[in-house]
């Protein structure tokens, strides 16, 4: 059985829901009493209720050519643009939701990964399964090549502020920090390592799995392949100093419930005000979700 790519839009408290399957992409919106959602014309109309009121609403579907299957998936922050690849395309995808209309950005691009709109969304990362990159500025859709030594991107989180990209290869427990020279549409940037000792040490792993950051940037999850039986299946939470380079200290790890679960996903609550709120999915079929309240740490 496949199992479909999921992403919320946050704009608006998370009400939108692109589910990808094959042919294409299904936007789900959420509906209050007093408060409907619009249908896009010729969108054969599907709903799921929820209690309080609330339901789901398919409102539209982004057809692709049949059995293309999607694979990556990422909502530019305003919620207009909805960014998608597959393995049978060359290009990725921009699609205008309100429009319906769908920009293929960049032919030769085969193998895409991964995609990640920053948070400003002049900023885009698309990551190819053959360890190379693309930085791109969103004016103009202008690129930037990279490539690692070091496997393929498996996770990225942008800074808050965009200035910076933390990413994750498959083959390392080292991460890389991309910074920004200058602000947009410059694509002059650098690439510093964060170092993760305890990964390797303590787990033995060699490879992170995914990473997620909170709001402010100063909390980071992440997940590793391959580790020693004490350490398997855990998330590591770190803290997170961002000035004037990114540096990190081992907060905790967070075991599923169950027998020797493993995290499927995860990601942080982007308007939680009360601290960092990461909720995780695990393979014994528990989502949890996990208050992280502790103190940064404070230099003297």
């Amino acid at each position: 059985m496949e199992i479909p790519i999921c992403k919320w839009c946050n704009k608006n408290g998370g009400k939108a829901l692109a589910v990808a399957c094959k042919g294409g992409i299904c936007i789900w919106a959420a509906s209050y009493p007093g408060n409907t959602t619009s249908v896009r014309s010729g969108v054969t109309l599907g709903t799921l209720y929820r209690g309080s009121g609330t339901k789901w609403t398919l409102v539209d579907f982004l057809q692709r050519p049949e059995e293309e299957q999607i694979i990556a998936l990422s909502w530019r922050t305003n919620g207009k643009y909805l960014a998608l690849a597959s393995f049978e395309s060359s290009s990725f995808i921009i699609w205008d939701v309100v429009e319906g209309v769908g920009t293929p950005i960049r032919r030769g691009l085969w193998g895409i990964s991964l995609l990640r709109w920053s948070p400003s969304g002049d900023y885009f990362l698309s990551a190819k399964f053959d360890g190379t990159f693309y930085l791109w500025e969103t004016n103009t859709w202008t690129s930037k090549p990279w490539s690692s030594t070091n496997g393929f991107v498996m996770g990225a989180a942008w800074d808050p502020d965009g200035s910076r990209i933390l990413i994750a290869f498959s083959e390392s427990s080292t991460l890389g920090s991309i910074h920004f020279a200058t602000g947009p549409p410059s694509l002059d940037a650098h690439l510093i390592p964060v170092e993760l000792p305890e990964i390797q040490s303590l787990t033995g792993s060699r490879g992170i799995d995914k990473i997620a950051c909170d709001a402010s940037g100063e909390r980071l999850a992440l997940s590793y392949r391959d580790a020693d039986d004490l350490y398997k299946g855990l998330i590591a939470i770190y803290d997170v100093r961002r000035s004037p380079l990114i540096s990190t200290s081992l907060v905790g790890f967070i075991r599923g419930p169950r027998d020797h679960p493993k995290p499927i996903a995860f990601s942080f609550h982007d308007k939680f005000k009360e601290g960092p709120l990461l909720s995780v999915c695990w393979t014994s079929g528990f989502c949890c979700t996990y208050r992280l309240i502790f103190h940064s740490h404070v230099l003297p």
